[in-house]
């Protein structure tokens, strides 16, 4: 099957995605491009050789167009109208910032099926799976440590805290602040910004200053707010020890 690409439902002249076969596996992901190493330089991926490159693919119009493809016969497969109003709210800048398909089975159509990608990937997964993959529904959020203490004495053993979040809803902001037993906040390890769905963060034992904190316990205050305008909060404690 040859596939063609399209814009602003101009299907009378797409363009080629391939002279040439090219195989696709289920779960394979592969980036089209006028310029894929260029890509690949500016944000990370193990799959470096899993793109197509055409010398002629149109420049798509960062204020909102309409994109697609469809087999030879003009049959359409997919196609998005995409805005820059599919962005997170919490996003000022949109440059460089890569919006992602958030279910795979949900109609591409839908504006909420959309949203940026996170700030942990750098903005963008190129030639793999989308940061804010969802295609399933769960019912609850549960965030975890994989140990509930920590040394950052850079021995090479438990030197950071590691945070597992999965939530039930697609994140557009979060704020992680950590305060002291007394309510002091000493850090903002994520101020409003995205993170993904499931992802994991990292605190390595300092305050804003860079200064790490002294051995006691620590408590980390999670709010998430998530594309239906709920809010996500829940707070844990974990323990700075000295080994």
């Amino acid at each position: 099957m040859k596939l063609l690409l399209f814009e602003n439902d101009n299907i009378n002249n797409a363009i080629p995605i391939s002279l040439y076969s090219y195989i696709f596996f289920p779960d394979d992901y592969v980036i089209i491009s006028k310029s894929p190493k260029s890509i690949f330089r500016k944000y990370f991926s193990a799959n470096t050789n899993k793109y197509i490159q055409l010398e002629n693919i149109f420049v798509l119009n960062n204020e909102g167009a309409t994109i697609g493809i469809s087999v030879y016969g003009f049959n359409i497969i997919d196609k998005v109208y995409y805005s820059p109003d599919m962005h997170s709210p919490s996003l000022t800048n949109h440059k460089d910032v890569s919006l992602e398909r958030i279910n795979p089975k949900e109609n591409s159509l839908n504006k909420y099926n959309w949203t940026s990608a996170s700030y942990t990937v750098g903005y963008a997964t190129p030639a793999y799976k989308n940061s804010q993959y969802l295609n399933h529904k769960e019912e609850n959020s549960y965030i975890y440590f994989d140990k509930e203490y920590f040394s950052p004495d850079n021995n090479g053993a438990d030197d950071v805290l590691t945070i597992n979040l999965n939530l039930a809803k697609t994140p557009v902001s979060a704020n992680i602040y950590i305060y002291t037993e007394n309510g002091i906040l000493i850090k903002k390890l994520i101020n409003n910004q995205i993170i993904s769905k499931i992802d994991k963060i990292y605190w390595d034992g300092t305050n804003d200053d860079s200064i790490i904190m002294p051995p006691t316990n620590y408590i980390l205050y999670f709010e998430i707010a998530s594309i239906d305008g709920s809010v996500y909060k829940e707070k844990k404690i974990c323990y700075l020890v000295k080994k």
